[in-house]
């Protein structure tokens, strides 16, 4: 199933909460366990979204996915040429030991669109989000 978020409005987490519970309601259990997922298009999001949300949706065994509508929708050239990819909202997930004298910053299930990533970072990941990286402050 899909979300279309409004043009003028970040998509919220009351959004998410509430096309969730209405996914429920229409699809029942048994067709929500056929097809378990929504996909969340949006021109903008609130700063949380993949924080609380996905926490929620997966609380309600839904699978989400939250997608930035490119602006290039915008141009028919890039239209009819097939030219318009929609990504994934940028998230990462952070593991931290301590130690006495020493901190360790474990970036896992790293996702940034590619009109965000910095150059560096493409250089040492390349296409690869688990590898490790070390940086120093």
């Amino acid at each position: 199933m899909i979300h279309v978020g409004s043009v003028d409005a970040p998509v919220t987490v009351e959004d998410i909460k509430a096309t969730i519970k209405e996914f429920w309601k229409l699809v029942g259990t048994e067709e929500a366990a056929r097809l378990n997922g929504i996909d969340f298009l949006g021109w903008d999001f609130a700063f949380d979204v993949n924080e609380t949300a996905a926490h929620f949706a997966a609380a309600n065994k839904v699978n989400a996915s939250f997608k930035k509508i490119p602006r290039e929708v915008l141009e028919k050239k890039a239209v009819e040429q097939g030219d318009i990819k929609f990504y994934e909202l940028a998230s990462l997930d952070v593991e931290t030991k301590s130690g006495k004298s020493e901190l360790s910053v474990t970036l896992k299930n790293f996702i940034i669109p590619p009109d965000d990533v910095l150059v560096k970072v493409i250089d040492i990941l390349g296409n690869d989000t688990t590898k490790a990286i070390e940086v120093e402050v």
